[in-house]
């Protein structure tokens, strides 16, 4: 990173993201500060926080489209591709945030409409993006069935020495109808990455064999962080 280079984390708080709050941006930014990408993909522009959480309090700009500014500043030269299903967000929210982030950055910004639980739509995604991806991060629905079948369908999509986040993985946690949780733990995407890292094996209900064999010959790394009260988790995992 260049001297004059402001820190993702400060980034985040001045775009309306609230990644810096859980602590993801110290975490991404020791892969990604010596990058220079040509394009960046996020599942999920981010929606509304609401004024009464506490982490409002933190965020300096409102939502959303949060860590969609804060991609566009921190990779000045970047196009980013973001696909959301947009229920979080409203009609004219939407066009707020597309009228100002494609007009202000010369259209290096498109907003796509997906749902990333259907296969087809994260296919189509990868079309409209058109090329190989440097960096994606699946910050959508955190979902197991979503954040596995994304990974499968996208990570083939990642340029050689790139990179892939998948988000929020602290959803892993939770039993029950909410995240897909199974009340045994035993499809988690915490608990197939913890897998991988120990095995080199990839287990997933939600994807085909020949998914886990292209993951498992091509993943270059995969690293996990948790905050410390275990609230928060993340990944960061390298293509080869």
């Amino acid at each position: 990173m260049t001297n004059n280079k402001m820190s993702l984390s400060r980034l985040s708080s001045l775009s309306g993201s609230d990644k810096h709050v859980h602590g993801f941006t110290e975490f991404y930014e020791k892969f990604i500060r010596e990058t220079d990408p040509d394009v960046v993909c996020e599942i999920g522009m981010g929606g509304l926080i609401p004024s009464h959480w506490e982490i409002y309090k933190l965020i300096e700009q409102d939502n959303p489209g949060g860590s969609s500014r804060m991609w566009l500043k921190y990779f000045p030269k970047a196009k980013v591709f973001v696909m959301d299903n947009f229920s979080q967000v409203s009609k004219s929210d939407i066009e707020r945030v597309i009228n100002e982030l494609v007009q202000g950055t010369d259209g290096r910004y498109t907003l796509i409409e997906g749902d990333q639980s259907v296969k087809s739509h994260l296919e189509q995604f990868a079309n409209r993006v058109g090329s190989e991806i440097d960096f994606l991060v699946d910050d959508g629905g955190h979902q197991m069935l979503q954040q596995q079948l994304s990974f499968a369908t996208l990570f083939p999509r990642i340029k050689s020495g790139g990179l892939y986040a998948i988000e929020d993985l602290h959803t892993s946690y939770n039993p029950g109808p909410k995240y897909g949780v199974h009340p045994d733990l035993g499809n988690t995407t915490l608990g197939m990455l913890q897998k991988f890292q120990l095995t080199g094996k990839i287990e997933s209900i939600y994807m085909t064999l020949d998914e886990v064999n292209y993951l498992e010959n091509n993943i270059d790394f995969c690293e996990l962080w948790q905050s410390e009260d275990g609230k928060s988790a993340t990944s960061m995992i390298g293509k080869k």
